[in-house]
């Protein structure tokens, strides 16, 4: 007799532009992709939580690309997660390749939060002009 484990499924949101919305249907934020400022931005929205981390690891993904610098702006939530800091880790090892960082922008106790255990090479930053404003300097 074989007992396969059960697996439920999880809400998934590909985003197929870079100009729209996609809440994810069981989640309750919403995640924009845009550029501004000659970067991509990833804002997240609303009540963020770890049933959002899936679709938000996703994009993350989707969203770094070579030559294009990557800015998380989770200024519009109220919290993180548990979680999120290794999503952030994963997503600055993947840009690494290409010698950029990610940015994250957030409010003050998030990103120290945040900071606080992330082992990658993340710049955080309390304001999105700041994070815009940031440019890498090689070592």
């Amino acid at each position: 007799m074989s007992v396969l484990p059960s697996i439920d499924p999880v809400p998934a949101v590909v985003v197929p532009s870079l100009r729209q919305v996609f809440p994810a249907p069981t989640a309750g934020a919403g995640i924009t992709v845009t550029e501004l400022g000659g970067a991509t931005v990833v804002r997240v929205a609303g009540e963020f939580g770890r049933q959002d981390l899936g679709v938000l690891a996703e994009t993350l993904g989707d969203a770094s690309v070579e030559g294009s610098r990557l800015v998380l702006d989770l200024t519009a939530v109220d919290a993180v997660p548990a979680g999120t800091a290794a999503i952030l880790d994963a997503t600055s090892m993947h840009l690494s390749r290409w010698g950029t960082r990610l940015a994250v922008v957030g409010s003050i106790e998030s990103t120290r939060a945040l900071a606080a255990n992330a082992r990658g090479r993340t710049a955080f930053h309390t304001t999105l002009d700041a994070a815009l404003a940031y440019r890498e300097i090689s070592a």
